[in-house]
């Protein structure tokens, strides 16, 4: 099915207590193998690149291979620019086509972070597509930028974030970094339930690539919509082409290893896809939708029932001569016949002799009562016929 929007999947896991996983694809077998392990498993998915992966290829690359790999599954998918740094970088995915965006202003105060976003929020606003914010640092590094420090998110701040900025989901800072954990993060999960309670828009979880199984799990007990998996995935891709390679010295098809790693991908994205509870939910939704717009088809045809038909304009009533407009096609054909065979001595009397041939058929074809001038049937049945 076609690329989706973000935010209706993100409500649907939101109202049903599971999360969407959010993949960061670097070429076209990570993409394949996300689509087809959420395919496979009847699950939401989302797709991301980061601005580094797109400087190694243009977003309209990217977008377009997710494009077509979705166009032959039937679970919606989403486009995702994660970690946009800038309104440039935005206009760039927009203009490509993607269908959700994330602008990160974390490392800007409170209030340039509120500017940046609002100004990217009304941006995307024109082409209907949601908008990610930031607030509170999630530490790391991603691709070759530098997070910084994980820092964590005010709960009054946040609801100052989301009135401000009108962005329909907010990526939160409860102790998890981008990349390898060198030691166990410490995350704040009862702040996660706080935010829960206290934000209208659903929650995202930055850095899931090495987290616990079961801190996972509580992190979407307690109210995580939306889960990143990037590092994760690039570790797996990696260590199946090494593997293939070590295998096979050899070898020097780029499909060969290509396929090798898009399993390791695909079975990696599986696993994550039961973590987060999202298996099955796209069938649901699907039937959702399906019964919403049958609903809407049953509405209109009782609406098109009640409303009072058309009556097509009646033909104007006419004295003598009938106009050839208004003849039906049967009375002209029947007239030309009568025409063509009637003897003419001269133009003139071909003239009467072919009226008097196209009136005399015109009676007899013709039923009606006769009104109107007299000896002309065909004016009568035509002054006091209904409307055809």
């Amino acid at each position: 099915m076609p690329l989706t929007t973000s935010l209706e999947m993100l409500r649907e896991a939101r109202a049903g207590g599971y999360a969407v996983g959010a993949f960061n694809a670097e070429n076209m077998e990570m993409v394949q193998a996300i689509l087809a392990a959420a395919d496979e498993a009847s699950s939401p998915v989302m797709i991301q690149t980061t601005p580094g992966t797109l400087g190694y290829a243009p977003p309209a690359v990217f977008l377009a291979i997710a494009r077509e790999a979705a166009a032959a599954r039937r679970i919606p998918a989403a486009m995702h620019l994660d970690h946009g740094d800038s309104l440039e970088s935005v206009s760039r995915a927009l203009r490509a086509g993607y269908t959700s965006i994330m602008i990160d202003g974390s490392r800007e105060p409170l209030d340039g972070n509120i500017g940046l976003t609002r100004a990217a929020v009304d941006f995307c606003a024109a082409c209907g597509v949601p908008v990610e914010g930031e607030l509170g640092r999630v530490g790391g590094k991603e691709d070759d930028a530098d997070m910084g420090e994980s820092g964590y998110t005010d709960p009054r701040e946040a609801e100052i974030f989301v009135a401000g900025t009108g962005v329909s989901f907010l990526a939160v800072g409860v102790g998890t970094a981008h990349g390898v954990y060198v030691k166990e993060p410490r995350l704040d999960l009862p702040l996660i339930k706080t935010l829960r309670e206290r934000l209208p828009v659903p929650l995202v979880l930055h850095g899931g690539s090495g987290l616990a199984d079961d801190v996972i799990r509580e992190c979407v007990r307690l109210g995580i919509s939306k889960v990143n998996f990037a590092t994760e995935l690039r570790m797996a891709y990696t260590g199946a082409v090494r593997k293939f390679m070590a295998e096979d010295p050899g070898a020097f098809d780029p499909k060969s290893f290509g396929k090798a790693g898009r399993a390791a991908v695909k079975a990696l994205v599986s696993e994550k896809i039961r973590l987060l509870g999202s298996e099955g939910k796209a069938r649901r939704e699907g039937a959702r939708k399906e019964w919403a717009w049958r609903k809407e088809m049953r509405r209109g045809r009782w609406k098109a029932r009640r409303e009072p038909r058309i009556r097509r304009r009646k033909p104007p009533r006419l004295e003598g001569r009938v106009s050839r407009w208004w003849r039906p096609a049967y009375c002209t054909a029947r007239a030309t016949s009568a025409t063509r065979t009637s003897p003419s001595p001269s133009r003139a009397g071909a003239r009467r002799s072919s009226a008097s041939a196209r009136r005399a058929s015109a009676a007899r074809t013709c039923p009606g009562p006769t009104r109107g001038r007299p000896g002309s049937s065909l004016s009568s049945w035509a002054t006091s016929s209904p409307a055809w």
